[in-house]
């Protein structure tokens, strides 16, 4: 993904008072296996602007598997922001849906907590930033979707769609290819 789109995405969410914001990421920069690094330029972002509160992080796949990228975001966070408490909200990671676990009609912890956030805040206040695979996002339409329409918005993110590979087939980023 391209730097400046990911701060204009950012940038665009600016509004009188903080955006609250929910980050469902599937963070690769420390995997051996990962591919990019788009998410975890969001996470460091999304906790140092100064007009967005991180009401909390989900977990996902797509460029990695979901466990990798957690403990890739655990490290991510250790490194960028050392001062956080693990008591604070910034630093609870909800896991979500993964490669073995797509199941539209089974909730995880990520689901839960999106919609008890959903049900906390008034309508329109809450935006969902996916950077991942979309399953969590899909869950939470398909099991609540009174819950989902609370939502103010829906940013979603993925690399370079559109561009053509040298076979002149379309390259679809990892988290496209992932989601259901």
């Amino acid at each position: 993904m391209n730097l400046l789109l990911l701060l204009t995405v950012f940038n665009t969410l600016t509004v009188y008072a903080r955006e609250r914001v929910i980050l469902d990421v599937d963070t690769a920069a420390f995997v051996r296996s990962g591919f990019g690094v788009d998410d975890d330029l969001a996470v460091i972002y999304a906790l140092g602007a100064k007009n967005l509160h991180v009401l909390g992080i989900t977990a996902t796949y797509g460029n990695t598997d979901r466990d990798a990228g957690i403990e890739n975001l655990r490290r991510l966070l250790s490194f960028t922001h050392p001062k956080l408490k693990k008591s604070d909200d910034a630093l609870r990671i909800y896991p979500g849906a993964d490669w073995s676990q797509r199941n539209l009609s089974q909730p995880t912890e990520a689901t839960e907590f999106i919609v008890a956030t959903l049900r906390k805040y008034p309508k329109d206040v809450v935006t969902l930033l996916c950077f991942g695979a979309l399953t969590n996002l899909a869950t939470v339409i398909t099991l609540y979707p009174d819950v989902a329409r609370r939502l103010r918005a829906t940013v979603i993110s993925a690399g370079r769609e559109g561009l053509l590979s040298p076979t002149k087939s379309l390259i679809v980023p990892s988290s496209h290819f992932a989601s259901p």
